[in-house]
Order: structure tokens, then sequence, then C-alpha cells
């Protein structure tokens, strides 16, 4: 089937953007770099296959365009990308391919957000809660390991990190409460959630409760 191109307008709202008619009624929409690649011009006859090619380039590049949008204010995994896609409804097989290019050129590295996620919240949580949000934006848990073992962790900063936050959140709550135990549970349970291990944790509250224990 073919039709004789009658009119390529310019949309109001999007000046890189265009309405083709064809037959003297609406066809389709498309970027106007695809109306100069695809030579698309007033009474220029056209076939449905080579309408089919135009719409599904546009359909690329718009997929293209939001992705790089989606991340040009801040790092995105590959799956919160793959997910903020796909709730503006683009078809898998753009966004399969939108994903491709970002990885292509290294705009999205789930091991470089690692790391650069690692290196922002060592500073204030464990790395159980690390690990638990990391796996929550989608990145794969033996991923998340690896890099976890092998990213340059000061261990003296986050023992350090650890201790102060204990002290704090114990402090606050012997203000509240007299029975030491009580404050030893509660603080552990803060400490748990903030994502350290219990192993990690012990040693820090049976120094807490040395010192404050001297200090009574």
């Amino acid at each position: 089937m073919q039709g004789v191109i009658t009119k390529i307008e310019v949309q109001k709202n999007k000046k890189d953007r265009v309405n083709v008619y064809i037959d003297e009624e609406y066809s389709f929409s498309c970027s106007m770099e695809l109306v100069y690649s695809h030579g698309l011009k007033k009474n220029k006859l056209v076939d449905m296959d080579e309408i089919k090619d135009v719409v599904s380039d546009d359909n690329y590049i718009y997929c293209k365009e939001t992705a790089l949008k989606i991340i040009e204010r801040t790092l995105k995994t590959e799956k919160e990308v793959e997910i903020k896609l796909r709730q503006k409804g683009f078809e898998e097989n753009l966004i399969d391919k939108a994903i491709n290019f970002l990885k292509k050129y290294d705009f999205v590295n789930d091991n470089k957000y690692i790391k650069c996620y690692v290196k922002e919240k060592i500073k204030k949580d464990g790395k159980n809660k690390i690990k638990y949000n990391l796996m929550k934006k989608g990145i794969r848990e033996d991923l998340i390991e690896k890099e976890l073992n092998e990213v340059n962790i000061d261990k003296q900063q986050y023992s350090n990190t650890l201790m102060e936050l204990a002290r704090k959140k114990y402090e606050i709550l012997s203000k509240k409460e007299d029975d030491k135990l009580k404050v030893k549970k509660k603080t552990c349970d803060y400490l748990l959630r903030k994502g350290y291990l219990w192993e990690e944790i012990k040693p820090v509250l049976n120094d807490l409760l040395k010192i404050n224990y001297l200090e009574t």
C-alpha cells in the first residue's frame, strides 16, 4: 500500500518533532532528524513498510532520549532505568536497545554505581543495609558481594562510625531509661537496623557499658 505525503508540520510544543500527513490524513509523528535521514518531504510517494521503519526508528530515538534524561541528574542502576522506561510505556525491545546503548557508552554501570554508593553510605550505614538497599535497586547479590569485598573501605573509619552511632543512641536512650540492659538492647536493635552485624556491634556495646559503668 502506498500514499503521498501531503503535509509535514512542526509540532507547536516540540519544535524538534513533526506531524506527517499522508493523503491529507494524519499518519504519524517523528523527530525532525528522521525527516532528513529518511528523505521525507511533501509530495513524496511512500509505502507502509517505509513508514514502519520510520516509526520504529523514532520510537527508539525517543526511548533513548528518555533514558538519557532519566540519568542526567543522578546515577541510576540498569534496573532503575529499565523500570522507569517500562512505566513510560516503552516496548521491551526498545528498552533493551536503549539500555545496551547506555551500557556501551558507560552511562550506566552497576559496578561503578556500587562503588559510588558504598563510598557515600559507608559513613552512616553498615554493610548489611547497604547491600539490602542495592538489591532493592535491582543489582544482583553476587555482584554486590564482589564489589563490597573489593571496595577499599577504611576499617578504622567504619569502626569509628559504628562507635559514634552507638554512643549517641546510647546517650539519648539513657536519658529516658534507667535500665542499662534495656538501653543496650534498644541500642543494639538500632544498630542492626542501620545494617551492622551482631559480631561488629557486640564489642562496641560492651565498651559502652564499661565506660558508662566507670562514669557512674
